[in-house]
């Protein structure tokens, strides 16, 4: 279908009140029999009422055990990285106490050498005036 072709169709339905929507784009029927069941609100509430029986008990504890399982999981997942930001962060802890050490450390030695330094100084002083 070429572009005239499209612009007749469409002003043909136009002018008949049509909708110039292509077939292929509404929306496909619902049979009567599926819309009727679906839409059944006494069917639906006889189903949901009725115990689950069979495989439907078995697949539902499986799910049931499987959502443990996985909570169990997500929990231990979650004590893990809680314990390994405690000893990420004590560790960082640790290593800025032994630098803040270092520097005092570093403090009291260079205090030490100025104190030499001043008594070698006074020491050369009085050399000089006796």
């Amino acid at each position: 279908m070429d572009v005239a072709e499209s612009e007749a169709s469409a002003s043909a339905a136009a002018a008949t009140g049509a909708s110039p929507v292509p077939l292929t784009e509404w929306p496909a029927p619902v049979p009567a029999a599926a819309s009727s069941c679906c839409s059944d609100g006494v069917a639906a509430t006889r189903d949901e009422a009725r115990p689950p029986r069979g495989r439907m008990v078995l697949l539902e504890q499986t799910l049931s055990a499987e959502n443990d399982v996985r909570t169990s999981l997500l929990r231990e997942e979650s004590a893990i990285r809680i314990k390994l930001l405690k000893e990420e962060h004590q560790m960082k802890v640790a290593e800025h106490q032994m630098k803040v050490a270092e520097h005092r450390v570093r403090l009291q030695v260079e205090q030490t050498n100025l104190k030499i330094a001043e008594w070698k100084l006074r020491e050369l002083q009085q050399g000089g005036e006796k």
